[in-house]
């Protein structure tokens, strides 16, 4: 009987590391790499891949961090999350290029569903350039707006 007992709690175990580990990945705090070209005359540019905000609570924060701009160290690109029908759904956020990742919370429509990170340049001229740096579509850091 006590082998039988032990068993089933290495099983249970087992399954909770196996199957539990999605779930909590998803309110990590991740760095998840970008990198994309911004366009000219405020055209955006967005990442590929979107991910999946699996959260109901908007204050889940989003997070960015520009690292890296051709545009040139310190200047400005405007990001904010959206839905592959180009639907904004978050607040923007100004990132300098060089500074810390910046938190924000998001609008309802960006819960339970796959967001995309979308960057425009913050002047109107004819210049395109490339950025890159990290993101993650919920963080686990609750922010009140």
């Amino acid at each position: 009987m006590k082998k039988i007992v032990k068993v089933i709690c290495i099983c249970a175990c087992a399954s909770v590391l196996m199957y539990g580990t999605n779930f909590i990945n998803a309110y990590e705090n991740n760095n998840i790499g970008f990198s994309f070209d911004v366009g000219a005359w405020l055209t955006n540019g967005r990442v590929q891949n979107g991910r999946y905000r699996s959260t109901t609570d908007s204050n889940n924060s989003w997070k960015a961090q520009l690292k890296t701009s051709t545009e040139g160290k310190g200047t400005i690109t405007v990001f904010w999350l959206e839905h592959k029908d180009g639907t904004n759904v978050s607040y923007d956020m100004k990132l300098y290029q060089g500074d810390s990742a910046r938190y924000d919370s998001v609008k309802k429509k960006a819960n339970q569903s796959t967001v995309y990170l979308t960057g425009e340049n913050n002047n109107y001229s004819d210049n395109y350039y490339h950025v890159s740096g990290y993101w993650d579509e919920e963080t686990g850091v609750y922010l009140n707006r």
